[in-house]
């Protein structure tokens, strides 16, 4: 396959080309196109980017490829809910098929493979677990600790860790910390290699490591999505599980990657009447990023199994279980240990 991109990505440019079948992968800017027209009239595939030629000017862009080759636009700059609609609007009438933003230059290679080249990813390393709360305080991170903790407990051949993507919170106070945090590690995430996250992580006596959150709020929303792929992906060499505390902000790039990247993706709340109406104020962020990917409901501070299901109609998600109010789980903060040493059987319990 020859492939035309209209953008200068070089690293999508690069991805693109390693793509098993591709022969060509053309790389011009929107202003080249007349010069290079006998390049792209040879080409399957047309991929423009909005970087290149705004949303307002592409139907008009590819009118002279139309019926002749696959189109396909990048949204990158349409981050909300109304303005992706309106892209796709115009994709639809113009026969070019709109990826969703927020993507990777690998990521937006490995969908034009799957799409395109009938191409199946090969997922290597471990398998993420992504957990995501409705609202602060709902209990993700102490939730994600315990979790990591039982599974740890469980098995001492499976090699778990926990990634701290809060970008609110460092999710410090389960324990006595002893590792880096999040935002210390800014300057070098993009280099960090596998080895390497490992001596920044704080290493629990039952077995499990732990890189807490973002403890500086100036740089909440300076992570930038290839940054924090790449974090991840280091995470998936080291261990066999990866839970990764995703905080609540799904308009930060540390929870939408890690909601990508995710084999399982779990939504924790509470019976909160709040915490119910954010969820469908983050589903809208999170269908525009992610459109096809599944979410499972863990209800905590649960008062009896039968609450599960009113909330999980009413969110209109699959149920993976529920947890009860810890009594004492303040105290445990206060001492900085985990829920799991508060000595709840019943908490013990519905946590295997």
């Amino acid at each position: 396959m020859h492939i035309g991109f209209i953008g200068r990505d070089n690293q999508l440019r690069e991805h693109l080309q390693s793509l098993m079948g591709v022969k060509a992968v053309y790389a011009l800017r929107a202003d080249q196109r007349d010069e290079h027209d006998h390049l792209l009239s040879t080409c399957e595939l047309l991929i423009i980017s909005d970087r290149e030629v705004p949303a307002h000017d592409v139907e008009a862009w590819v009118q002279p490829y139309a019926g002749k080759m696959e189109l396909v636009y990048l949204a990158s700059y349409q981050a909300d809910a109304a303005a992706f609609a309106d892209v796709e609007l115009i994709g639809k009438r113009a026969g070019i098929a709109v990826l969703p933003p927020k993507r990777t230059a690998e990521q937006i290679a490995v969908e034009i493979g799957k799409r395109y080249l009938k191409q199946v990813p090969v997922d290597d390393g471990g398998k993420v677990i992504t957990m995501l709360g409705t609202l602060g305080q709902t209990g993700v991170t102490a939730t994600a600790l315990a979790l990591a903790e039982q599974l740890a407990t469980a098995s001492d051949q499976t090699k778990i860790g926990v990634i701290g993507f809060n970008c609110c919170s460092p999710g410090d106070a389960f324990m006595p910390y002893k590792g880096s945090y999040l935002n210390e590690l800014h300057t070098q995430v993009e280099v960090l290699s596998a080895d390497e996250l490992l001596r920044h992580m704080h290493r629990q006596e039952s077995g499990f490591w732990y890189l807490a959150g973002n403890a500086d709020l100036t740089k909440k929303y300076r992570y930038p999505t290839e940054a924090t792929a790449h974090l991840l992906a280091c995470a998936k060499q080291a261990f066999d599980v990866v839970i990764v505390d995703a905080g609540a902000s799904v308009d930060n790039n540390l929870c939408l990657e890690a909601v990508m990247m995710a084999d399982m993706r779990m939504v924790l709340t509470t019976s909160q009447p709040s915490a119910l109406a954010q969820w469908q104020r983050q589903r809208e962020v999170l269908q525009l990023i992610a459109p096809d990917v599944s979410y499972l409901l863990l209800l905590n501070r649960a008062h009896h199994a039968g609450e599960v299901k009113e909330i999980a109609d009413h969110m209109k998600l699959a149920s993976i279980g529920w947890l009860p109010q810890v009594e004492g789980g303040w105290q445990c903060e206060v001492e900085r240990r985990l829920l799991t040493h508060a000595g709840s059987e019943k908490y013990a319990r519905q946590l295997q």
